[in-house]
This record gives C-alpha cells, sequence and structure tokens, in this order.
C-alpha cells in the first residue's frame, strides 16, 4: 500500500485481520455429546470403537474436528483431492486442520503416601542418585562396563545391564517427577478418577502433505542427479517409454514443475486487488529502468547504472513470479494442498489440544455435567504404534540408532514409528542416548499446563476392563463439598442405600444432594502425561505460541459469566 503511495490506515489493518483464515476456524463434535457440543442432533463418530484398547467408559467414544471452510480463503479454487475420513459431504469443501479421538476412561492419579514411608528429602535424594547413577550405566558400550569390571562380567551380561538401566530409568524420572514439594510436603492418596483422554490426534491435510511433499522432494532429486530439467515436459514425457526410465510418480509431473519453481506444494497465496496494483506499479518503474538503460550511450555506461539494473532485475522477477503462481492451471492446483493455517506438526496439535481442553472445560465448568472428567491426558506413542502394527507405524521409535536410521535410509526402508514416538511421545520415550526424548505434544501439553497455571503430571490411564467395582453414594453440600461419603458393600441393595443418602441429605438441609460413585478397581494402566482442568481454559487462548491473534469470542464476557458467580 506504501508503495501505491496510499496510508496504511487502522481500518485497512482490522479488516486484513478480521478476514484472516485463522479466525475463521470453525469445531465439529462426532459422537458423544455431539448434540450438546454442536447444539444440533446427535451425530454417530465416524470410526467408534475401532482400534482403541479396552477400558473406556461405554459410549463415551468422539471426534473432536477442527476444521476451515474452504470459502474463507480468498481465491482459493476449493477443491482438495485427498482423504478426508468422510467427515463431511464432498460437496462441502471442508478443509479438516487436525482431529482428535478421545474416550472417557478412569486413572488413577498418583498421590504421595507412598513416597512418605522415609524422611522425604533423604527419599527423593535416593532416588536422584539412583537416576544418576543409572543414567551413567546406560550410555556405556558393552565393552566398556566389561572392562570396568576388570573382566568379570560378559559382553553379553553388559547388554543386559545396560537394557534394564535404561528401562529402570524411565520408572524412576517418573517417581521424582511426582514426589512433589518437599519443603511443604503434605501426604495425599492416590484417586481414582475420571479422564478425558485423547486416544489420537492427527492430520489428515498435513499428515498427507508431508507425505507427497516427501515423494515429490524424492523424485525431483532423481531428475536433477540426471541433469534433467523438471520443466522439459517433452524429456520427461519421453521417460515413460524410452530406455533411459527414471522411477518417478508420472502423476506428480505438474507437481515436480510446481516444487522446482516454488519449492513447495501448498497452493499460492492469492493477492488482492491493492496487491497487484502494487506489483503491477513495481513492474513499471523496472520497464522504465530499463528503458532508460537502453538509452545509455557506449563509454557513458557507469557502475551505478550497472547496479541500478541489477536490482530492477531482481524486482522484476519477483513480481513476474507471483503472476506466474497466481496463473498456475487449475488441475495443477487441485493437486496441490490448500494453504491453511498450523502447516506444522507443532502447530496443528498445539491447536487441536487446545480445543480438546476447551471443549472438555466447557463440559465440566458451564454444562456443570456430573460425569465430566477432571483431567485431560493424551496417548502415549507405545499405544499408538502397537494399534498400528500391520500399517508398520510400529517400525522404528526415538530410541533408534541414528546409524540404523541412516541404514535404513539408504535401503529405501521406511521407519514409521520414528515420527509416531516423535509427536505422541510418552513417560517412556528415550532418545538414542538412553536420556527422555520430550515429543511434539509433551511440549503442548506442559504450555497449555502454564498458560492455565495448572497441574502437570504423569498419571496411570485404564487400558483394560476392571476386575470389580466400588460402589458409593457421595453427600454434597449446597457448594459441592463432600460432607459424608455411604459405601455400598457386597449383597448391599443399592436402592436402600440410595434412600438411606437421600434421606440424611434432607436432613442435613436445602441444597444437599446425593451423588452416586462408581470406582473401579483392578484395572490394567498405562503411564500417560495429563493436565488437571480449569475454568480458564474455557477462555480464549492464543492461537499462536509467543504472539498473534486470539480465538474468535465475541464479545468477550467475564468469568462469572461463563461458569456462575460464586
Amino acid at each position: 500500500m506504501t508503495s501505491t503511495g496510499r496510508p496504511i490506515t487502522k481500518e485497512d489493518l482490522l479488516l486484513r485481520i478480521k478476514n484472516a483464515p485463522i479466525r475463521q476456524l470453525e469445531t465439529k463434535t462426532f459422537g458423544f455429546r455431539s448434540e450438546v457440543e454442536n447444539g444440533d442432533e446427535y451425530i454417530d463418530g465416524r470410526f467408534a470403537d475401532q482400534y482403541l484398547e479396552n477400558g473406556y467408559v461405554p459410549n463415551s467414544y468422539r471426534e473432536n474436528v477442527l476444521y476451515l471452510d474452504s470459502s474463507k480463503i480468498p481465491n482459493d479454487i476449493q477443491k482438495y483431492k485427498y482423504s478426508t475420513h468422510n467427515f463431511f459431504n464432498n460437496d462441502e469443501n471442508k478443509y479438516i486442520i487436525g482431529w482428535s479421538r478421545s474416550s472417557d476412561r478412569y486413572a488413577i492419579i498418583p498421590g504421595t503416601s507412598k513416597q512418605l514411608s522415609g524422611a522425604t528429602d533423604t527419599k527423593l535424594a535416593d532416588l536422584e542418585s539412583k537416576f544418576n547413577r543409572l543414567e551413567k550405566i546406560s550410555v556405556k558400550t558393552p565393552e566398556e562396563l566389561v572392562n570396568q569390571s576388570n573382566g568379570r562380567i560378559t559382553i553379553e551380561q553388559a547388554q543386559k545391564n545396560i537394557d534394564k538401566a535404561k528401562k529402570d530409568l524411565s520408572t524412576i524420572k517418573n517417581q521424582i517427577d511426582n514426589f512433589g514439594d518437599r519443603t511443604n510436603f503434605v501426604a495425599q492418596p492416590d484417586i481414582t478418577t475420571k479422564v478425558t483422554f485423547a486416544d489420537e490426534i492427527q492430520s489428515d491435510i498435513f499428515q498427507k502433505y508431508r507425505e507427497i511433499l516427501t515423494t515429490v522432494k524424492d523424485d525431483y532429486q532423481k531428475l536433477i542427479s540426471k541433469s534433467i530439467n523438471p520443466q522439459d515436459t517433452s524429456r520427461l514425457e519421453s521417460l515413460r517409454y524410452g530406455n533411459d526410465t527414471i522411477d518417478i510418480n508420472q502423476g506428480n509431473i505438474k507437481i515436480i514443475q510446481f516444487y522446482d519453481k516454488h519449492k513447495d506444494i501448498m497452493r499460492p497465496m492469492f493477492k488482492t486487488a491493492d496487491d497487484f496494483a502494487a506489483h503491477i506499479k513495481e513492474l513499471k518503474e523496472s520497464n522504465k529502468v530499463f528503458e532508460d538503460f537502453s538509452k545509455i550511450k557506449p563509454g557513458n555506461l557507469q557502475q551505478a547504472d550497472v547496479k541500478l539494473i541489477q536490482e530492477a532485475g531482481k524486482k522484476r522477477d519477483k513480481v513476474l513470479e507471483v503472476f506466474e503462481q497466481a496463473f498456475t492451471d487449475k488441475k495443477t492446483m487441485e493437486s496441490l494442498f490448500p494453504n491453511i493455517p498450523f502447516k506444522d506438526r507443532r502447530a496443528w496439535g498445539d491447536a487441536i489440544i487446545k480445543n480438546d481442553i476447551n471443549i472438555a472445560a466447557k463440559r465440566l465448568f458451564v454444562d456443570k455435567d456430573a460425569n465430566a472428567a477432571e483431567w485431560y491426558a493424551i496417548s502415549p506413542a507405545q499405544l499408538v504404534k502397537s494399534r498400528y502394527k500391520a500399517q508398520g507405524l510400529d517400525n522404528g521409535g526415538t530410541n533408534t540408532p541414528l546409524a540404523e536410521r541412516e541404514a535404513a535410509r539408504l535401503r529405501g526402508e521406511k521407519l514409521k514409528g520414528i515420527g509416531v514416538e516423535e509427536f505422541y511421545g510418552g513417560p517412556n520415550s528415550i532418545d538414542p542416548s538412553g536420556k527422555h526424548y520430550t515429543s511434539v505434544l509433551e511440549e503442548a501439553l506442559k504450555r497449555a499446563a502454564e498458560a492455565n497455571n495448572t497441574e502437570f503430571k504423569i498419571i496411570k490411564v485404564s487400558i483394560g476392563d476392571p476386575k470389580s467395582m466400588q460402589r458409593s453414594f457421595q453427600i454434597l453440600s449446597p457448594d459441592g463439598e463432600i460432607v459424608k461419603t455411604n459405601k455400598l458393600g457386597r449383597g448391599n441393595d443399592a436402592s436402600e442405600a440410595l434412600m438411606k443418602a437421600t434421606q440424611e441429605a434432607e436432613e442435613l438441609g436445602e441444597g444437599f444432594t446425593v451423588k452416586a460413585i462408581e470406582i473401579p478397581k483392578g484395572f490394567k494402566t498405562v503411564d500417560a502425561y495429563a493436565i488437571k482442568l480449569t475454568p480458564e481454559m474455557i477462555l480464549p487462548s492464543k492461537t499462536h505460541f509467543a504472539s498473534g491473534g486470539y480465538a474468535l469470542y465475541d464479545p468477550l464476557v467475564s468469568m462469572d459469566e461463563v461458569i456462575g458467580a460464586y
């Protein structure tokens, strides 16, 4: 706008901000509570009960989908040729940023009682000492351990010691992380409660984008290594039938040519009329420099003239590239990927977690669902990799040695499990040196905990059916505090126990209520990262990590208006 002589006004800036695609994100729930979250009729979950471990609360499965209507991207062709997991009809043209598969599960929130068996400082010091000793063993080679023992152990035994040290490191780290504040230590028992568990987090568009981009890059390098110009269409066509064939995906020729020019396969961001006006002005100015240059008489050429023409040439090439992108043919455009927010998995993973915890917090604090979970947890990589062994997602991990990764690359083998674990991670994830590996989703969960001033913990989430169920009735005060708990023993009649608890509540006065509680016992668990839900999570969160806009919430209401004044 400056280049065309127009001032940049507040109204211009606000218009750009309000129309930015990142402000137009929408969310939709499929499955459990979809009629509540969407304010419409119930919609079945698309993948209910598929590829899930046992132990989830029946009928609690749902999918939270974060998407953008294609019409919200200026001048986008509104076509997407790859799968969207059938969340929307093809004619709806919704671009799915990402989605989560979630369920309610029971979990054990570890307390501190067991850690108080001895003096707290001594206990923690012992754990830290043991961690340091195991860490030193885990990074050694078998030969180093044999030499250190003066030959008293074999190579085989040394390897077993190293493997055991790596395994025990994660357990000790969990105990240290959950130890608590040693300066103000109060014994707390383990608590069994419900959690919202993100069984999976994924992105249709961006995961497919990475897959195809890798293929296009490989094909591009094959052409370059043979000194073949990717823009030479007739030469590329001859590769189909000639003796000098190259193993490339012929269906991607147009995309390879686009990548050759722009080093990406995302659709170009189209410009407004004002933007094009500025580019046309720059093009005219560049052409004027060339015209003046052509009029310079022999012998009068100065170094300043050469510098001027070089700068004009760079500006002209840049402007022509903008116009070239704008006139990419329609077929190629349909094969490219829509230019939507959150292109990196660190960004879209963070956005999906924020969407999940917002929905979970709304259920707990706004809808005041009596069965709502108080914690949100994410699946560790070990579960996801185990579910999809058939697709090769268990092949490799963050602990795979670098030499083994390179050897696999040279063989053309894809160690898909590495990427899965780098994304999901978990308390037991380690790097090749045996140290804890911090994943994309672990980082996102920690940021959410810090932003909302809440607890971040390693908890034990149910992945198996309970052996028994302990039932009780809680009598709650008008403020929601537990006044009394009546446990239901074996053989006791539940209806009689409920009547008794209800009578006791009525005798205590107006506002006292009864809540039925079920606590499962003896279920198989997995360690997972979790954060406790807080009322702040129902308010807007930043859409970027350090800076950027906020989720649309207009007008912004007070906390009291949202959750009810106390």
